[in-house]
């Protein structure tokens, strides 16, 4: 009986910590990056929509980056590819007060 006990609390904690993480809705942001900084693994971005204000996104070693230009052996690209200007499309989630990117995807460089 006691194993029961336990076993049914374990389920219960297990399953609210699940819920809890999948809790966080995807979001997505379009616009033009204004800044990339390496060093602190953020993105900037602004938006194509020109009322809306810029957004700044943590990027982390779950972030996938994908778009023109990627390695063809790793098939993503890095934060270091990133360059200012560049169209991107982020798709993110809210955590503890960040906007934390889990998918940037780049469009291809302009030709001049």
């Amino acid at each position: 009986m006691k194993k029961l006990a336990i076993t049914a609390v374990l389920i219960l904690v297990l399953g609210t910590a699940a819920t809890a993480m999948q809790g966080a809705q995807d979001q997505t942001f379009m616009g033009a990056v204004s800044s990339v900084d390496v060093e602190l693994k953020t993105l900037t971005v602004q938006p194509t929509a020109s009322e809306a204000e810029s957004m700044t996104f943590k990027v982390d070693d779950q972030t996938k980056i994908q778009g023109e230009g990627a390695d063809p052996a790793e098939g993503s690209l890095s934060l270091e590819d990133i360059e200012a200007g560049q169209q991107v499309n982020v798709t993110y989630v809210e955590s503890g007060g960040d906007n934390v990117a889990r998918t940037i995807t780049v469009q291809a460089k302009p030709t001049t």
